[in-house]
């Protein structure tokens, strides 16, 4: 098998990152984007490999079942979204499907057997239109003027955008007066201009700022759990706040269950976590990077009337083990809360949590692959041991999505 070569090929899965999968007549895997499970396929390969390849669609010769109309003409070249072809549900049994894979083959977790699939916590309510913020990077269209957009499929080029389904109406509705202002306000050539931001808040209207954080930045009025809430402009906040919420439930009902002294919410934010939580715990230790997020989250504890919080500014890889050390004998009633960025979290916050073993640590991420990694971190030595692992549907027509995993202490 070449480059450029045609082949037949069906689909008979869906990979973690949306592909779909087939076995050439060499009996390599073969990675087709835009497919799915059932399709038979001509395909053109563009990229050879020992053990896969991968190709283009040439031509559907038949459809497999669960395919259905893109809601936007920038599908298949915006780098955004991989399953708007499919029917949500197939989408949601394949993301499912995947987790318990990754958890697997890169973590060596297997809960409940070969075949087990994680619960989900919550899929979408909405397919479309549930994204309360978006960032789109400066550009030049193709007859050089000057507009905004997302990176493309390749990651290399930008496409213009006047309309994401993903985002909630009110930002779309705002976008072309926000790139208006944008354009007004910033020079040439495109590099020269800052990215566009547009929020959407749950208790006021889309607004859109500079990507760039200002010294001060504006805080926004949002809600949680039925409370209102401050949330720096510029800091992290749930993309899709009704799964979010279905996520915090799920958190809550273990400290419900099994009563804990101490709370460490590890990447805080603005505390989402920590407030959830709430009562539950007479302690909680905030660590964040952030530290407009960290004031806000100082002022959402002081407003909630919750006491006993201390506010940490800095690193989780470097602030997680003294926080351990301190507590001492607490840390058999301590649960630690795990939300790092993608990436996962560094070696150092790993090795402190080994050093200093805590009763519990609920781990949640957006990227199941650099969850498994951690996981066979934490549970190789046999200090902790996965007893539970579910996941959530954050990011519908993309091929990420939400996950949670309990490890709790071994105990000699």
């Amino acid at each position: 098998m070449q480059t450029g070569d045609r082949i037949r090929l069906t689909i008979t899965d869906l990979a973690y990152g949306g592909d779909g999968v087939g076995r050439a007549p060499d009996g390599r895997a073969v990675f087709a984007p835009f497919s799915a499970v059932g399709d038979d396929l001509e395909v053109t390969v563009c990229e050879v490999r020992k053990r896969h390849a991968r190709a283009h669609i040439s031509e559907v010769l038949a459809a497999g079942p669960g395919r259905e109309a893109p809601a936007c003409p920038l599908f298949g070249a915006c780098g955004g979204c991989c399953y708007q072809h499919l029917d949500y549900a197939v989408e949601a049994a394949a993301k499912q499907r995947q987790f318990g894979q990754l958890l697997r083959r890169i973590g060596g977790v297997n809960l409940c057997g070969a075949g087990s699939r994680p619960p989900a916590l919550a899929l979408a309510p909405a397919a479309y239109g549930y994204r309360n913020k978006l960032v789109l990077e400066p550009l030049a269209a193709a007859d050089g003027t000057p507009d905004f957009g997302f990176h493309a499929l390749d990651a290399a080029a930008l496409l213009p955008v006047g309309n994401c389904p993903l985002a909630a109406p009110e930002i779309n509705a705002l976008l072309p007066a926000a790139k208006q202002t944008a354009l007004a306000a910033a020079g040439d050539p495109p590099h020269a201009r800052d990215r566009l931001l547009l929020r959407k808040p749950a208790l006021g209207p889309a607004r859109a700022f500079p990507a760039t954080p200002p010294r001060e930045d504006e805080w926004l009025d949002e809600e949680w759990l039925g409370r209102p809430i401050k949330v720096p402009a510029h800091s992290f906040w749930q993309t899709n706040p009704a799964v979010a919420a279905a996520l915090a439930h799920h958190l809550m009902a273990t400290f419900d269950a099994e009563p804990a002294d101490v709370l460490i919410d590890a990447y805080a934010g603005a505390g989402a976590f920590s407030l959830a939580i709430g009562a539950r715990v007479r302690n909680a230790i905030l660590i964040e990077t952030d530290r407009a997020a960290l004031d806000a989250a100082r002022r959402n504890h002081r407003d909630w009337e919750l006491a006993g919080r201390s506010f940490r500014p800095g690193a989780t890889e470097r602030l997680l083990r003294p926080a351990l050390d301190e507590l001492g004998a607490h840390r058999a009633r301590t649960v630690v809360i795990l939300d790092p960025p993608r990436g996962g979290c560094e070696a150092a916050a790993l090795e402190a949590l080994l050093a200093s073993p805590v009763r519990t640590v609920l781990y949640v991420s957006c990227n199941p692959a650099t969850l498994a990694r951690d996981l066979r971190t934490l549970a190789a030595p046999a200090t902790y041991r996965v007893t539970h692992a579910a996941w959530a549907d954050m990011f519908p027509r993309t091929a990420h999505f939400e996950c949670v995993v309990r490890l709790d202490r071994v105990l000699a």
